[in-house]
């Protein structure tokens, strides 16, 4: 949002009074909306449930950390060996004193302020008379905002796709041992099952040829001594 906004807003001040310029204004007039609608959404997914996922967890507890935040800790989490990051934090222009949520907070607000002080502007082509109402005005300091952007931002930005591309594979990598896993106590309890029902039913049909196995001895037992009494007679 921040990206979009700024970069919505650099265009606006370039334009001449045109549709285009009518559209860009249009935008910028939603800002504060639109931040308050992202907003919700974060507060939402502060509400999960992150134990799982430990990189998300240290992220999030690093953006919401306010004045109590080390420098320090957001150069070893952001910046890590990137002489840029790095150069960044230790410049004037370091807006991330108070923490990474609040500067982000500042440059939406000063953005909105921005804004209202472009639509009060006599001439709003009048490119000197931007520079010294806002670009350059000792009130505000756009500039403080575009190096934010595009240094420490923009490391920001990296590592919360970093953060969420780790605990992808972690959970990925977790799934794929629990199903691997599941389809071997399947497998193991498939084949107790097999030889559980093939050695019951070899034990039933076994207990039921038994007396059939009588039966037949007896038979030719009888059929035996029918013969042998039959040719003792003859004789």
């Amino acid at each position: 949002m921040l990206f979009y906004y700024t970069n919505n807003f650099r265009t606006l001040l370039l334009f001449p009074m045109d549709k285009r310029k009518n559209q860009l204004e249009n935008i910028m007039e939603h800002i504060n909306e639109d931040f308050e609608n992202i907003n919700n959404k974060y507060i939402n997914i502060l509400s999960r449930n992150t134990n799982k996922y430990n990189e998300i967890k240290n992220l999030i507890e690093i953006l919401k950390t306010g004045n109590n935040v080390s420098i320090d800790k957001i150069r070893n989490y952001f910046c890590q060996y990137i002489p840029e990051c790095i150069k960044y934090l230790n410049s004037e222009y370091n807006i991330f004193q108070s923490g990474i949520e609040f500067a982000l907070k500042t440059c939406v607000t000063q953005l909105s302020n921005y804004y209202m002080d472009y639509t009060k502007l006599s001439n709003k082509t009048d490119i000197n008379l931007i520079k010294s109402q806002i670009i350059n005005s000792p009130h505000y300091k756009f500039v403080y905002i575009e190096n934010s952007i595009n240094c420490m931002f923009n490391f920001v930005r990296e590592k919360i796709f970093s953060a969420f591309q780790t605990d992808e594979i972690n959970f990925n990598q977790s799934s794929s041992v629990k199903i691997n896993l599941l389809n071997i106590i399947s497998i193991t309890a498939t084949i107790i099952i097999f030889l559980f029902v093939n050695f019951y039913v070899f034990i039933s049909i076994s207990n039921f040829t038994e007396p059939i196995k009588d039966s037949t001895f007896r038979v030719n037992c009888s059929f035996y001594y029918i013969k042998k009494f039959s040719i003792e007679k003859d004789k």
